[in-house]
C-alpha cells in the first residue's frame, strides 16, 4: 500500500464513506427490480420506496426506470447519489489534482449545469427530461464528493485532536 500513515488512514476513510454510498445506490436501483418481482419482493420493494420519501419527492414522471417500474428516487436524486459514490471512489486517486481548487469553485461548477436544467425547465418551459436531469446530478454529487470528503477528514483530524487534549 502506498502513501504514509496518515493517507492510509484517510483513504480508509473514503474507502468506507463509498460503500456506504455505494449501499445507498445499490438500495434505490433494486426497487424496480424487487415491484417486478414475487409478492415478497413487491413488499420488499414497496418498503424500501417508503425509505427514500423523505428524500426525494418521487414524482412518477421525473424518476428513471427499469423494466417498466420507478426507481425509488428521481432522475436528479439518482444522479447525485452515483455520482457522489464515484466521486468518493475517485477521491483519493485524483484528490492532488483538484486540490488546488477551493470549494468555493468546486461548488459552483458542480451547481451550474443543474441550475441551468432548472431555470430552463421553471423560465423558458423547456423539460431536459430525466436523462439530462441525471446527468446534472451525477455532474453535481461528483462535486459534492469533493467539497464533503475533505470536510469530513478535517472533521475527523479535529476530533482526534479534541480527544487528545482531554
Amino acid at each position: 500500500m502506498r502513501g504514509n500513515k496518515k493517507e492510509r488512514a484517510e483513504n480508509r476513510v473514503i474507502l468506507l464513506l463509498s460503500g456506504a454510498a455505494l449501499i445507498w445506490c445499490i438500495l434505490f436501483l433494486s426497487v424496480p427490480l424487487l415491484l417486478n418481482g414475487n409478492d415478497s419482493q413487491r413488499t420488499a420493494g414497496a418498503v424500501l420506496k417508503l425509505f427514500f420519501k423523505p428524500v426525494c419527492h418521487q414524482i412518477p414522471g421525473r424518476c428513471l426506470e427499469i423494466g417498466g417500474a420507478a426507481m425509488a428516487v428521481c432522475g436528479r436524486c439518482a444522479g447525485i447519489y452515483m455520482g457522489f459514490a464515484a466521486g468518493l471512489a475517485f477521491y483519493p486517486l485524483l484528490k492532488k489534482k483538484l486540490s488546488g481548487y477551493g470549494p468555493r469553485l468546486l461548488a459552483a461548477a458542480a451547481v451550474a449545469p443543474a441550475c441551468l436544467e432548472a431555470v430552463s425547465d421553471k423560465i423558458l418551459g423547456v423539460d431536459a427530461g430525466n436523462w439530462t436531469r441525471f446527468s446534472t446530478g451525477l455532474w453535481l454529487g461528483g462535486f459534492l464528493a469533493w467539497v464533503l470528503a475533505p470536510a469530513v477528514l478535517d472533521a475527523i483530524k479535529d476530533f482526534k485532536k479534541h480527544e487528545a487534549a482531554i
